[in-house]
């Protein structure tokens, strides 16, 4: 439950953070449910929270396999997708994906690197690297926001939620795995995630300020985490919502993505009108190369001027 124009809405448990969004099903369960079903469960919650209107971002149209039922209800395509690796044999993947000019560079990159000290790829370990690394995380991460003109979403609570995460057993398909590549134990960018089954999501990444940027550590941690993963035998290497460059790269699955903005009562319309519209907006900017630098740029301007 949260608010949207002042008015209760619904929303995914996490949605703000969460890359997908989705309700939990047993298979079978998501076969038989129709759309009637759909919206009466919809309508139920919204008259025991008393919601306006309910707004569910980021829907996978299918799931490992299992159509998501709420695409069975009135919903629009969300201005962002997926982007996920089918991974197999890593070589393969790997020369398929970067020409032979591309591989040698990011290897020369690497060299450079090494030359300048002990470089180290990795995963947080004990209770006090997992919290140290973190807040490097956080450090880099809202150092980058304030670059892009973006506000920090990582708040106390938020902070709260990941540390406990990470700390969860080692057992746990929750647990919040956190990979990095440090030179002489600086930390030059993060990649973390948790493998769920057959699939490694990454849902934070970061990379460090200064000249050891210019050797795409991040690129680097990249493709060690994900030769790992091949080499595991995991079959997905997910890299989350929104178009990038490194996905671009990497990724031989998109996965289209939609959502749903559903009035329950007349004055609801004040709010899924205009986020639908702004969701239209949104995938029509970021569809224009031109439009997105514009937006991305004023939105810099905006951000320095509030700050």
């Amino acid at each position: 439950m949260g608010r949207k124009f002042g008015l209760p809405v619904l929303n995914w448990l996490g949605q703000d953070h969460a890359n997908y969004n989705m309700g939990l099903f047993t298979p079978d369960a998501a076969q038989g449910l129709t759309a009637s079903d759909i919206s009466l469960i919809l309508r139920e919650a919204a008259r025991q929270a008393g919601a306006a209107a309910a707004c569910l971002e980021a829907q996978p149209v299918t799931w490992s396999g299992t159509a998501n039922p709420f695409a069975k209800l009135s919903h629009q395509q969300a201005p962002n997708s997926g982007y996920a690796i089918r991974l197999g044999d890593f070589t393969a993947l790997y020369e398929s994906r970067f020409s032979r000019r591309s591989r040698a560079t990011l290897e020369r990159k690497e060299r450079r690197l090494q030359q300048l000290g002990t470089l180290r790829y990795g995963w947080a370990e004990t209770r006090e690297e997992k919290l140290s690394l973190l807040e490097t995380f956080f450090d880099q991460k809202a150092k980058q926001f304030a670059a892009m003109g973006v506000t920090d979403i990582f708040d106390v609570h938020a902070r709260a939620f990941y540390r406990e995460l990470a700390l969860l057993e080692d057992s746990s398909p929750s647990r919040l795995k956190l990979g990095y590549v440090s030179l002489d134990g600086d930390v030059l960018a993060t990649f973390s995630g948790a493998v769920c089954h057959d699939r490694m999501g990454v849902v934070l990444s970061s990379l460090t300020e200064g000249d050891a940027q210019r050797q795409s550590p991040g690129a680097l941690l990249l493709r060690h985490q994900i030769e790992e993963a091949s080499h595991d035998g995991l079959a997905f290497f997910d890299m989350g919502v929104g178009q990038a460059r490194h996905k671009d790269e990497w990724c031989n699955v998109v996965q289209p993505l939609f959502d749903s903005f559903i009035a329950f009562k007349p004055h609801g319309m004040l709010v899924t009108l205009p986020a639908s519209g702004a969701a239209r907006l949104k995938g029509a900017i970021k569809s224009n190369e031109r439009l997105w630098s514009m937006a991305q740029e004023t939105r810099k301007r905006l951000f320095r001027r509030e700050a």
